[in-house]
């Protein structure tokens, strides 16, 4: 689940297979039942687009979700909107080297204005407002030797970043992520 600027919670599924139909829905925060469902295949040209089941929203409530690109080390940044009528994402970057071999999630720290992309034991970050042109100095990556899992970070509005592991399930407060 991911909230986005106005406070709503979105719920992404995807079918894990390039060009089946991704799900969306819009969650009561009364009831966390379904208010808003909408069905959609992600297409860049001519290729269709796997969505991970990652999403996250930037200050300005814009959405974003990674991709890993098939055969190669790769990975692919989207960027779009989502509301109760539509869904609309463009590719905005792609990176060379993905941080990992498994796509876990996308974070975003407003305090940073960063993007954190998880995956496995690693973590790597790249400032919202240079993509489209990074260059290799703006994107940070760390690779722990921690031989867990890291499944997710969320930021609060001071910038703390809390971390989601599994193999041992925990919770772990960040003191510094930029």
């Amino acid at each position: 689940m991911h909230q986005n600027q106005t406070n709503q919670l979105w719920f992404v599924q995807t079918p894990g297979t390039s060009g089946g139909y991704a799900t969306v829905q819009r969650l009561s925060k009364i009831s966390l039942k379904p208010d808003t469902t909408l069905k959609f295949r992600l297409r860049s040209g001519r290729n269709n687009v796997t969505m991970g089941e990652n999403l996250t929203f930037d200050a300005k409530g814009k959405a974003y979700f990674s991709s890993l690109v098939a055969g190669s080390k790769a990975m692919r940044i989207y960027q779009g909107s989502i509301n109760t009528k539509q869904t609309k994402f463009k590719l905005v970057q792609q990176l060379k080297y993905r941080p990992g071999t498994i796509n876990q999630s996308v974070g975003y720290s407003s305090k940073s204005n960063r993007l954190f992309l998880i995956s496995d034991d690693a973590i790597t970050s790249v400032p919202v407002s240079k993509l489209g042109h990074l260059k290799a100095k703006d994107v940070h990556a760390t690779t722990f030797a921690s031989g867990r899992e890291f499944e997710a970070v969320v930021f609060n509005n001071a910038g703390t970043g809390y971390l989601l592991t599994n193999k041992g399930p925990e919770l772990l407060q960040t003191n510094s992520l930029n």
